[in-house]
């Protein structure tokens, strides 16, 4: 083996080792099981209209005080006190609101429920306030409704979204997907939208088909899906999780190989290019050419 290829060979033990090395304490604090977190889609399925919640307002409420005839529901679940994922969907949400042409309170309305069972009403009210504010369209009170509950009450409605959740004690914090629900007037689930940031049109389109009582046959955007519920992001720790790093690793050893392919490629134009030079070189040395014909003596 040549003294290029055994230093690139080295460079490449030493590159893929490198993110282990530099993770091993952070792999170590998430040695623990993941949390089970994930959305298998119901859709067409009737939600539990006849459970209770809180409101914002301290007051007494069930699912079916929020579905109206002709008006769809956005459902989404999060809780005040989520340290990231929350409040970038959330804000992601009521910005896309605040640019559409339906207007919630008027079209439509949004239910969010928390996770949290100890969430207060005066929580869920300044969470509330919060995004109203967001939205300069948003007149009527009723437009955004914040919700909290019992636990059992919480782990229903997940259930018949199909939302699977999880609180993580160590971080005293609900690991959970990042997923709106469309749901039509009559209470029955139309369709997912999965991440942070929502296409304004698109959103628009499937609000309207909720309206009209459809049920939405495509497939969902697993790719969402999987991203919000695998990179559970530790802010304070600044680190994400194992299973992520595993992706983040796979990712990082194929574009090392990539790396060391095109190195040792251009490794070889170089010495390919350089022998035939020498071979040019040495072809027009003098000592080299032709002997001269001898003069006749």
């Amino acid at each position: 083996m040549s003294r290029e290829l055994l230093t690139i060979c080295l460079t490449f033990i030493c590159l893929v080792q490198m993110p282990q090395m530099v993770c091993a304490d952070a792999a170590t604090d998430y040695a623990r099981p993941m949390p089970k977190v994930g959305v298998t889609e119901m859709k067409g399925e009737f939600l539990p209209m006849d459970q209770g919640f809180i409101d914002e307002k301290g007051q007494v409420v069930r699912l079916k005080d929020f579905f109206k005839a002709g008006r769809p529901v956005i459902v989404s679940m999060n809780y005040s006190t989520c340290p990231t994922l929350c409040d970038t969907q959330l804000g992601g949400l009521v910005n896309v609101i605040d640019q559409m042409k339906w207007h919630a309170g008027d079209e439509f309305i949004v239910v969010s429920v928390s996770f949290d069972p100890n969430e207060t009403p005066e929580q869920s009210m300044s969470t509330k306030q919060k995004y109203m504010e967001m939205d300069a369209h948003a007149k009527r009170p009723d437009s955004w409704n914040f919700l909290t509950g019992k636990s059992t009450g919480i782990k229903r409605l997940a259930d018949a979204l199909g939302i699977q959740y999880e609180y993580v004690g160590q971080k005293s914090a609900y690991a959970h997907p990042a997923v709106i629900v469309l749901c039509t007037p009559d209470g029955h689930i139309s369709r997912y939208v999965y991440g942070v940031d929502f296409p304004v049109l698109d959103l628009q389109d499937w609000i309207e088909l909720a309206a009209k009582g459809e049920i939405a046959s495509d497939d969902k955007a697993g790719a969402f899906d999987f991203v919000m519920s695998c990179f559970y992001f530790d802010e304070k720790a600044g680190v994400y999780t194992a299973e992520a790093w595993i992706v983040l690793r796979v990712g990082a050893i194929l574009f090392v190989l990539a790396i060391v392919g095109l190195t040792y490629y251009c490794h070889r134009l170089v010495k390919l290019a350089e022998k035939k030079r020498q071979t040019q070189r040495m072809a027009s040395l003098p000592f080299l050419s032709e002997p001269a014909s001898r003069p006749a003596g």
